[in-house]
This record gives structure tokens, C-alpha cells and sequence, in this order.
């Protein structure tokens, strides 16, 4: 982002992310004019990709680059999901696609304005395996065997300890005030998700597994060199680079 250009990436679809935008677009606002100002002159220009499996090539990547995007529920319960995102990323994925698959790292984040997982590998060598892998991310949280009360409650805990500012830099404490800001995200609104954090339990994470499951709202990017997409089955949707 910067004073001319904006772009969004969402998994909602076209309708609710234009929606959305129209909405958040009145609160970008001169400085010194917020809230009451005239909104800057913005144009909207989407791209729109639906939902689906998708690989750009990028012929001199040896290695991937793997994201598997969705949507849940608008009533599902924030705290819950984002204690969810952190077991799959530091349970689930960290010991299936960073110990066992070879990839450099893993992630899995919540949005919980858009109510949006976000789940990625960075530097791996593989690229189907590890989709499919985040495509069980929710038949791993539904399952009894994957986690016990105590590992729920570590990471919530854990969760609260990267919600606070406090131990930041100056310039990353600017940044989280500035789209929290932009957001409209009052204290009360962080305190109650919070509460929801801590309050996270076993039963709960179950359900948002099973939420995963049963979304129709997602979308898979991958990037990787033309032949590894090819062997893993993908047809390339575009080329990151055009070489003349």
C-alpha cells in the first residue's frame, strides 16, 4: 500500500469483498480529517479469481511457496479461531510440513475482521503434499487424539502474549495503531476478544475444525517452477515473470 495504490487479496468472493472495501474505503481520510473529513479520492480496480487450485510459475524457483485461503461463518467465535489457527500452525503444520516435509516454515493465521484462515509454507520442496495437508487442517482439530486441554490453554496463552504491544519496536507499535486505527477496533472490541481467547476450550476448537471443513469458500495458490507444478498434477495460471 502506498498514496496511489492499494490492493486487497480476500477468499470472501467479489460481492462481500467489495462490500467490505466500500466500507473500510470512507475511513482512509485525510490526516488531521479522520472520521469527519472528506475520504481520499480512491478507484477500486479488482481482479477477480474464484475459489479454487491455482499455480503460478516462476521459472527460476527451485523450491515453493504453497497458500491455502477460506472463509468461515460470520458468527464464528473469534477467540476460538484464532487459539485454532495457532495449534495448526505450531502443532499441526510445523511438525508435518516443517519437521517431516523439509519446508523452511508454516504458518496458519485468523483474520478475525474478514473471518479468514490463512495457511502458508515458505521455501518448500513440495507442493501438493503440503496442500493436502492444509486441506486436513480441520479433520486434525475435530480429532480427539490431536489435542488435550493443556494444549489448548498453552496456546492461548501463547496467543495473548503476541496480542500485546508492549514489547514491540516504536515503528511496529505505530503500525498495529495505525490498523487497529483504520480498522475502528475500539479497546472493548480487544478486550472481549481477549476474554474469548482465554476462554478457548477443547470442544470449542473442535467445532472450528469442523467449520474448516465444511466452508465452500476457500482458494489455493502455489508458486514453483513450471515443472514441479506439472509433476504435482497443476496447471500453471499465469507466469510470475514473462521473459521476452
Amino acid at each position: 500500500m502506498n498514496r496511489s495504490t492499494f490492493s486487497i487479496v480476500s477468499a470472501a468472493g467479489p460481492e462481500p469483498s467489495r462490500e467490505t472495501w466500500e466500507a473500510f474505503r470512507g475511513r482512509l481520510a485525510v490526516p488531521g480529517t479522520a472520521r469527519t473529513g472528506s475520504p481520499l479520492m480512491i478507484s477500486a480496480k479488482s481482479l477477480c479469481i474464484p475459489g479454487g487450485f491455482y499455480g503460478i510459475a516462476a521459472p527460476s524457483v527451485q523450491i515453493g511457496y504453497n497458500s491455502r485461503a477460506l472463509t468461515v461463518p460470520e458468527d464464528t467465535d473469534v477467540g476460538t479461531a484464532i487459539v485454532a489457527a495457532q495449534l495448526v500452525s505450531m502443532n499441526y503444520m510445523w511438525q508435518q510440513i516443517r519437521m517431516q516435509g523439509g519446508a523452511y516454515g508454516a504458518s496458519c493465521q485468523f483474520n478475525h475482521r474478514s473471518k479468514t484462515f490463512g495457511m502458508t509454507t515458505y521455501r518448500d520442496p513440495h507442493v501438493r503434499r503440503s496442500l493436502e495437508i492444509m486441506r486436513d487442517a480441520g479433520k486434525w482439530l475435530q480429532n480427539p487424539s490431536s489435542l488435550d486441554p493443556s494444549t489448548v490453554d498453552q496456546a492461548a496463552v501463547g496467543v495473548i502474549g503476541q496480542l500485546e504491544i508492549g514489547h514491540l519496536m516504536p515503528d511496529e507499535v505505530l503500525r498495529v495503531s495505525l490498523t487497529r486505527w483504520l480498522a475502528g477496533e475500539s479497546p472493548e472490541e480487544r478486550q472481549a476478544r481477549r476474554v474469548g481467547i482465554l476462554e478457548a476450550t477443547r470442544e470449542g476448537v473442535q467445532k472450528i475444525g469442523q467449520r474448516i471443513c465444511e466452508t465452500e469458500s476457500s482458494a489455493e495458490v502455489c508458486i514453483a517452477n513450471e515443472t514441479v507444478l506439472t509433476e504435482a498434477g497443476i496447471s500453471p495460471l499465469l507466469p510470475l515473470v514473462k521473459y521476452a
